[in-house]
């Protein structure tokens, strides 16, 4: 039998494995510290509130603090990212290759490259900024109160950089041993080894013979950018390399070029509000495992159970209940594949109804706060996140209705009033109890800690007492007792819990900061500016720009993930739309919407996907999934229709 593991969703096989397995255990050492450094920030955030709230002596220096660890933290977990291939990329053209790794090398072999290229460029800049840092003194803070030396935070970020090369140097040679052995060369010339030969070819000799007039360089990126995104490589990873590449075109200086780069990988996330994403990821992992969302769902079982459609109606409720805590329409397709698909067959529902109706509510996740989507957009766009927060609870609480309806129009008429696993053993697919009765005390109890948590989380936002970021320190605190209360997680779970989010948080934020490169990349080709005074000339009216916009965001939904739509159309995108009069807010709300679509839409679907992964075994097909969320689909675009039509209802608090 042959020995196989993944890499960036690559098989290696043979002697590679050995020299793969050992840069993983290396890089889990710093992917630990850096989830352990995120644990860190929480407690001290825990502590703030609490030296504020009881003392009245706040802790002097932590936001500072913080604001310097964000770049520390992701640069400690990127070499572990590079190696389990958990940044996010579109897997639509190499996707198909994954198991077959001698016909996928040259993608990882040209990959690697492209890393140590973007190394090679950012490494020396942040080591000379580490290097300055040290000798010149600098410090945040001010005179007399206090003084943080920020050169220990530029020297781990040195330190994750050529931890994150070596990374990179091991999937080249992992890449290269199968290329070169047995068979290898002759099985990797395919013609999609071919499409990228020659489309990197192409790529370079244009750029050697292309006009270098700053407009004809943004807008050749952007077509370059969606290029090289469905050949499979990761986002950032692209962003970055067109980001240096064009700033270098339009200016050529490669001073500006490396302190462009420089300046967004470290600095536009050293910020306060950014440690806000691992925190609410963590929360969110934290909450799954202490099974919030079965008990929801089951309360909102009993109470609707001599409702037509009951069940699918509760696991809207549950859906929405889940999310005001949450925040992860991805997390919620995974929770609620698991509590009540089980219960809709036995009911009676069709199983494509029962996943339909799963993944298609599990799109509140992220538009009910707190939305790790309004929180990337609030960031982005440099807009309140609070603000953001208050301006989706009316349209998350009518996409919910609009939800509910749909799923009592489409329940089944002669569906049991309730469904035990006891009561159904024709399918294997994962299932819950549903209690024929509940007394009020055990309704309290099951709801009580998510009730604690909106009002600890959303209540402290609104009333002022907590930042976002505090609230999600505080709310990951009250998670973790939550679960260990109810005893479903251990301190080793706890730990493997931590790593996982620092993953997915990290692969977030480097997202984030190749994006705020790519801001740069724009701003220098004036590209937005001339697009301002196109539209100023056009008179394009608001409706027609947000048809195109949303047209556009349903487009790349069907090929990137929500976040990545975001960073990538929100920089485009929003100068003209407040160019055109219109709330940024508001523009925010409904872009959130229309980006979610992508997450029920083939080819990418990620909720789709999360649910046939849960339920593969009971053999739940894409097809199912993707029919079955149709109707919700629908619902969306009508909210988004309402909601472009009548913007007071986003802007109602304001």
């Amino acid at each position: 039998m042959t020995a196989v593991n993944t890499v960036l969703g690559v098989r290696s096989h043979g002697s590679g494995i050995a020299l793969l397995e050992l840069a993983r255990r290396i890089a889990m050492v710093p992917a630990a510290a850096g989830a352990a450094w995120t644990c860190a920030i929480a407690v001290l955030i825990c502590s703030e509130v609490i030296a504020r709230s009881v003392f009245n002596n706040p802790l002097t220096g932590l936001t500072e603090f913080i604001a310097l660890s964000v770049p520390p933290v992701v640069f400690l977990q990127l070499p572990m990212l590079l190696l389990t291939g958990k940044l996010f990329r579109v897997e639509l053209f190499t996707g198909p290759l994954d198991h077959d790794n001698p016909r996928h090398a040259p993608f990882g072999i040209t990959y690697a490259i492209v890393l140590l290229a973007v190394f090679a460029l950012f490494g020396p800049w942040v080591g000379s900024e580490a290097i300055d840092a040290y000798i010149e003194g600098d410090y945040v803070g001010s005179t007399g109160a206090f003084a943080i030396s920020t050169w220990p935070f530029l020297a781990i970020v040195v330190f994750g950089v050529a931890a994150s090369a070596l990374a990179a140097v091991a999937l080249l040679a992992v890449n290269l041993t199968t290329l070169l052995g047995d068979g290898g060369l002759a099985r990797s010339a395919t013609w999609r080894v071919g499409v990228l030969l020659l489309t990197m070819a192409g790529f370079a000799v244009f750029v050697a013979i292309m006009p270098t007039d700053p407009l004809f360089v943004g807008a050749t990126f952007i077509a370059a950018l969606f290029i090289f995104l469905m050949l499979g490589f990761p986002i950032a990873t692209i962003l970055i390399v067109l980001s240096a590449l064009g700033i270098y075109l339009i200016r050529e200086n490669f001073r500006v070029t490396e302190v462009a780069i420089g300046v967004a990988l470290t600095r536009s996330i050293a910020n306060f509000e950014f440690a806000v994403v691992p925190l609410f990821v963590a929360m969110g992992l934290v909450l799954d495992k202490a099974r919030l969302g079965e008990d929801a769902f089951s309360v909102a079982a009993y109470l609707l159970r001599r409702v037509r459609g009951g069940l699918a109606i509760s696991t809207v409720i549950a859906n929405a209940i889940f999310a005001s805590v949450v925040g992860s329409s991805i997390a919620s397709a995974a929770v609620f594949s698991r509590v009540a698909v089980g219960p809709m067959i036995s009911a009676g529902y069709s199983p494509r109804r029962a996943v339909g109706t799963v993944a298609g509510s599990s799109v509140l996740g992220m538009l009910i706060p707190p939305s790790l989507l309004l929180i990337v957009f609030g960031l982005t766009a440099e807009q309140s996140i609070g603000q953001l927060f208050v301006a989706a609870i009316v349209p998350g609480l009518l996409l919910a209705c609009a939800f509910a309806v749909v799923a009592w129009l489409l329940a089944p008429k002669n569906v049991k009033a309730s469904a035990n696993a006891e009561d159904d053993t024709s399918t294997d697919v994962p299932r819950v109890s549903i209690e024929d009765s509940m007394s009020l005390r055990e309704i309290a109890s099951r709801l009580g800690p998510v009730a604690l948590l909106v009002a600890l989380v959303l209540g402290g936002i609104y009333s002022g007492w907590f930042t976002p970021t505090e609230a999600a320190g505080v709310g990951l605190a009250a998670a973790i007792v939550i679960a260990m209360v109810r005893r479903t997680i251990t301190l080793s779970g706890l730990g493997h819990t931590a790593l996982e989010a620092g993953l997915i948080s990290s692969a977030m934020l480097i997202l984030m900061a190749a994006a705020s490169a790519y801001t740069r990349l724009l701003a220098f080709s004036r590209l937005p500016m001339e697009l301002d005074a196109l539209l100023q000339s056009a008179d394009l009216q608001l409706m027609a720009l947000m048809f195109v916009v949303i047209v556009v965001a349903l487009l790349l939904g069907s090929v990137l993930d929500s976040v990545s739509i975001i960073l990538v159309l929100t920089p485009i995108a929003l100068p003209l739309i407040i160019q055109a009069g219109a709330d940024p807010i508001w523009f925010g709300v409904v872009l959130v919407i229309a980006v979610e679509v992508g997450l029920l839409t083939p080819p990418f679907g990620l909720s789709a996907y999360t649910v046939r992964e849960v339920l593969s075994r009971q053999g739940v097909t894409l097809t199912d999934v993707f029919i079955g969320a149709m109707p919700f689909v629908g619902a969306m675009l009508a909210i988004i229709g309402v909601l472009v039509c009548v913007p007071e209802i986003v802007t109602m608090f304001r």
